[in-house]
């Protein structure tokens, strides 16, 4: 219901990252509902970078990422959204998490986006 709600808002960035800040508060702390708290960093880095405030997902991903890691390294978290793969580049090019990263990457085995990524984790590498 919170998922939809924030893509319903999603013309209204103001309003997303209000219902986001919402279920922050609602999730309370990580440890009692890693699921979530994933989906809700994973929302809250995508608004920024649809609003083109990628220093603000940097830090959205450095706040949060690092707990999650530390805290459910091997969950399964469903990954509701197909543009997130930009959210997961992101983390990958600032070295954020980069094993945890990874292994959402490839425990949904979500597709690079479009560009030339140094440090996605590609399944087979090209050598020149």
């Amino acid at each position: 219901p919170v998922e939809g709600a924030v893509w319903a808002a999603l013309g209204d960035l103001e309003r997303a990252q209000a219902i986001l800040d919402r279920l922050e508060v609602e999730v309370g702390d990580v440890w009692n509902a890693p699921v979530l708290t994933i989906r809700t960093c994973l929302y809250r880095a995508f608004v920024h970078l649809l609003a083109g405030a990628h220093t603000e997902a940097v830090e959205v991903l450095r706040r949060f990422l690092p707990r999650l890691a530390q805290t459910s390294p091997t969950i399964f978290v469903p990954i509701p959204h197909p543009r997130f793969d930009e959210v997961f580049a992101l983390a990958l090019e600032h070295g954020i998490e980069p094993e945890f990263v990874t292994t959402l990457i490839r425990s949904h085995g979500i597709p690079a986006p479009d560009g030339d990524l140094e440090h996605w984790p590609w399944q087979i590498g090209e050598r020149v």
